[in-house]
């Protein structure tokens, strides 16, 4: 099957993140898909996933195209394997692998002999069948993420889409998994991963698209597409090829410093963040000649870690107060000159065309047999999805329906592709998909509130301060209010860690 986006666009709030894009993705392929943060991979993604709509253009599987098939025709078609996280269930390995089985069940969501013996095929076809009985939360970064393949494979959807799945893996884990996707793709799977190494695309992929400000720069063989040129044009770093004795080729960097005035400032921003950031990055930027802007995006636990280990950022962006204030009492943020930029609102989501939720309390009808949420501990729209259970009673008598993911956007998927019956999610979240979905508005008694702080180690503390400031103006307000995002009730932030 033929994956195909014609000439695609996106914008948010008439700013173009994406403009112009065709792609094909055909069996037996493995694509890698390179680009600088914000050059607009994680939008193209959710376009071919199918969560957003594009602006222009069309998507096709196959004959099809991809927004007139079922969220369930979708996921037995294509499987999503999305960076490795910090893990948050103690599910069995073994279950987590069957819920890829879950577009092919009945609605009551009960796995046949047929779904387990998918799922033990998976995980042996990546030799992981020793660890099905282990706990998830208990396994290496590598060993979770070969998890999430088996995940996809257990699915039986003839293309894979990963993202950055090599992210936080050691180096020999890393060269482990490009095996096992290289693999797949001789095996006859159409494979597209996002990545940010070029010297995995030019071992193991079978062709290179390079992504430049929305636009594909570059789309084809890795020997030709991964020239010194491009990768400057893409990074600004240069790069020589040098070629070894069984005629394979490396890429190194010149680790040459360049003299420059120009400042740069590093972000570390909610997973959530990424799409209207990158909008309101280019307008911050384009005020402003010279300045350079570094974004990374990420569960905000993970980031924290980075920060904590040494990593360079100026200004840090949770998804939550409480989140920011972890981040104080570890001596990573500053509370100085810390705002509330934008709040959120927690909605509950369920298909178009069955009987939506009217009430909170509807979801008590079996009719909701499988209702989706992040994991309460570790996720904000989950912990509030509980706090309002909780308030209307229902969150025992609910809990044995429950399907807890690791962060906030699995739970919207889970139910685009018919695995889920409703979601708690965040309004942001659900913005996009927004006309294949009921949105019913839950009322919690806390802010949702999204801060910002410089960091304790930033070396650009005053454009850290301008960018937060640029957050609150009226133009950066527009593009949040476009993805979902309201103006906060209280700019201060109240730092108390849950």
């Amino acid at each position: 099957m033929m994956l195909t986006a014609s000439h695609l666009a996106y914008a948010y709030d008439r700013r173009m993140v994406l403009e112009d894009l065709s792609l094909t993705l055909a069996a037996g392929e493995s694509v890698a898909l390179l680009g600088a943060n914000g050059s607009g991979k994680s939008t193209l993604l959710r376009l071919l996933l199918g969560i957003h709509r594009p602006l222009r253009g069309q998507i096709q599987l196959g004959a099809e195209p991809l927004q007139g098939l079922s969220a369930r025709e979708r996921a037995r078609r294509l499987a999503y394997v999305p960076q490795d996280h910090g893990a948050a269930f103690p599910f069995p390995v073994r279950d987590v692998v069957l819920m890829g089985r879950i577009p092919h069940q009945s609605l009551l969501g009960r796995a046949s002999s047929r779904d387990r013996a998918a799922a033990a095929g998976a995980m042996e076809r990546l030799g992981i069948l020793a660890l099905a009985d282990r706990p998830y939360t208990e396994l290496s970064g590598g060993q979770r993420q070969l998890v999430l393949i088996a995940r996809a494979l257990a699915q039986e959807a003839p293309i894979l889409i990963l993202d950055e799945p090599v992210t936080g893996l050691d180096y020999g884990n890393q060269h482990r998994l490009m095996a096992q996707i290289q693999d797949l793709a001789h095996s006859g799977y159409a494979i597209l991963q996002s990545t940010h190494y070029p010297e995995h695309a030019l071992a193991a992929a079978s062709r290179v698209i390079l992504l430049k400000d929305g636009r594909v720069l570059a789309d084809g063989a890795p020997g030709e597409v991964l020239s010194p040129e491009h990768l400057h044009s893409l990074y600004g770093v240069k790069t020589e090829f040098v070629e070894v004795a069984d005629g394979r080729r490396a890429i190194l960097p010149i680790l040459t410093k360049e003299p420059s005035m120009n400042p740069s400032l590093g972000i570390f921003a909610s997973l959530t963040l990424a799409e209207p950031f990158q909008a309101i990055i280019q307008d911050f930027t384009a005020s402003r000649p010279g300045v350079t802007v570094q974004p990374t995006y990420g569960f905000c636990g993970a980031l924290m870690e980075k920060m904590a280990a040494g990593a360079a950022a100026d200004v840090f962006a949770p998804s939550s107060e409480a989140m920011l204030a972890k981040a104080v009492a570890q001596g990573l943020a500053v509370s100085a000159g810390a705002v509330n930029y934008a709040r959120n609102q927690l909605v509950l989501v369920s298909p178009k065309g069955q009987g939506a939720p009217a009430r909170l309390e509807d979801l008590a009808d079996p009719a909701f047999a499988r209702i989706a949420l992040g994991e309460p501990e570790a996720v904000p729209p989950g912990r509030y999805g509980r706090m309002a259970l909780e308030k209307v009673g229902l969150w025992q008598i609910l809990e044995p329906r429950l399907q807890k993911y690791p962060d906030g956007i699995q739970p919207l998927k889970a139910v685009l592709e018919g695995r889920a019956d409703a979601a708690f999610v965040f309004a942001s979240t659900a913005s996009g998909a927004a006309g294949e979905l009921h949105i019913l508005d839950i009322t919690v008694a806390v802010s949702m509130h999204y801060p910002a702080a410089i960091t304790r180690g930033s070396v650009q503390t005053d454009l850290a301060r301008t960018f937060i400031g640029y957050l609150q103006s009226p133009p950066a307000q527009e593009i949040l209010g476009q993805a979902g995002f309201s103006a906060p009730l209280a700019v201060q932030p109240s730092l108390n860690p849950l």
